[in-house]
């Protein structure tokens, strides 16, 4: 029988997760950014924000040893647990087994069908693939996502115009989520300890991406190439269009000066002309 993961204290947490790993002789690998919650109090967090939203269906990513997935199975209806590590995955199926509500698929969380991605997300997300998976996500039906992330890649996301780490993916996401960063956890929350404080942080659909966050992407792609330029010449640019006159106040601002209302505004005259 395996024993389940204790949330009863960091320390007890710790040790169940390096017994563990050493029973299935595994050293995580850094290439695939595996590294192990071991502070019950993020996942007593998450389990938290899963109890006040009551979905049915979760699709965990990263179910690693599979501390979260055990947990939050008894939260909903179905886990779908996604871990690209064959030998993490057998555990889990292991330790899930009893549950009858989960279950574990050994893949690339790249590589997985869209229909995926269209449930409830939570996990912690690997630091190298981060800004895949949330344009994965940003793309797909996901209606709320609770996900641990680096703390500086949290900050990116919820920055304001002017800001150093503003850039496309806040514009972007702020077009379709409500965002917030929870709560930070320093790196003996995790282990092997990683060198960078993480951020628990939720996104919250406020709408689909549609053809204006197509569009509105395209943009974003091409303007921030030239991030600290004058904005109506990377606009004029960029769009091929002279829009300076429509919007006056573009010659003022530089392109990471410009907010999400203001990029939907240069999309509006913009399309409003090549009609």
């Amino acid at each position: 029988m395996v024993k389940p993961p204790p949330l009863t204290s960091r320390r007890d947490l710790l040790l169940w997760t390096k017994r563990t790993l050493f029973s299935l002789g595994i050293k995580p690998k850094k290439k695939l950014s595996q590294s192990f919650v071991v502070e019950p109090q993020l996942i007593i967090e998450i389990m938290r924000y899963i109890q006040h939203y009551k979905p049915l269906t979760i699709l965990e990513i990263g179910a690693g040893l599979g501390t979260l997935t055990y947990h939050i199975a008894s939260l909903c209806k179905k886990v779908i647990a996604i871990e690209i590590d064959g030998r993490l995955a057998f555990f889990v199926k292991k330790l899930t087994r009893d549950l009858g509500n989960v279950e574990v698929i050994t893949a690339d969380i790249l590589e997985i069908d869209d229909v995926f991605f269209n449930n409830v997300i939570v996990g912690n997300i690997p630091y190298h693939i981060t800004s895949d998976i949330i344009l994965r996500i940003s793309k797909s039906k996901c209606p709320l996502a609770i996900i641990t992330l680096q703390r500086e890649f949290a900050e990116r996301l919820v920055a304001k115009a002017s800001e150093h780490r503003y850039g496309k993916i806040t514009i972007i996401t702020d077009y379709l989520f409500e965002k917030k960063i929870c709560s930070v956890y320093p790196p003996i929350a995790f282990y092997p300890t990683p060198s960078v404080y993480s951020a628990l942080i939720t996104m919250k659909r406020i709408r689909d991406y549609d053809d204006i966050a197509k569009s509105l992407e395209k943009l974003l792609l091409c303007t921030f190439t030239e991030r600290n330029k004058l904005a109506y010449k990377v606009v004029n640019k960029c769009t091929n269009i002279d829009i300076s006159g429509e919007l006056p106040w573009l010659r003022e601002k530089r392109v990471d000066q410009l907010t999400l209302n203001e990029f939907l505004e240069i999309l509006h005259i913009m399309l409003k002309i090549r009609k």
